[in-house]
């Protein structure tokens, strides 16, 4: 045996256990991750910035991160002055909507990011409440309009159907 087939033995057994000792042990530091939660602990210390962490929650869709969380909503300060937030059962922004539509109510579904979710606005102040407004000021025809707001929060383009899970 020569010295080469000595040493490439010792560092190829030694280079097998280090990366059996690095995969037992981020797998480790994985299931105490999600035992734990520490990862939504984790998320919700960079959000409370943003003063809105009561009516977000985990999403178990790794690339959603968070939705809004259903029966929930947040009196809070923003630039525009105190806002209050309402988060209905179905997890969409704004006050109780039934399912099916009662007779002669035209409904509009908005999915989208903050531009619809209304970041830093009032419930009756983001655009897709004002179109309703308008639109049953119009008397269009139709006896009543519905918008229904279904926002993926702080999310991008690709993210937002995906989180619109939903039944109108």
């Amino acid at each position: 045996m020569t010295l080469h087939d000595i040493f490439r033995r010792r560092w190829g057994f030694k280079s097998v256990t280090l990366l059996a000792s690095l995969a037992i042990g981020l797998g480790l530091a994985e299931m105490v991750v999600r035992a734990s939660n520490a990862d939504w602990r984790y998320v919700k210390k960079n959000l409370a910035y943003c003063g809105h962490v009561d009516y977000l929650m985990p999403d178990p869709d790794p690339e959603i991160v968070y939705r809004l969380k259903p029966d929930s909503g947040a009196l809070e300060k923003s630039p525009f002055g105190r806002i209050t937030v309402t988060i209905d059962s179905a997890g969409a922004r704004g006050v109780e909507r039934r399912a099916p539509s009662p007779p002669g109510v035209f409904r509009i579904v908005c999915v989208g990011g903050s531009n619809v979710f209304g970041q830093a606005l009032s419930d009756g102040d983001t655009w897709p409440a004002q179109l309703e407004d308008r639109l049953n000021a119009s008397g269009a025809g139709v006896s009543r309009f519905e918008i229904w707001e279904r926002p993926a929060t702080r999310a991008c383009k690709w993210q937002s159907p995906r989180g619109g899970r939903w039944s109108a």
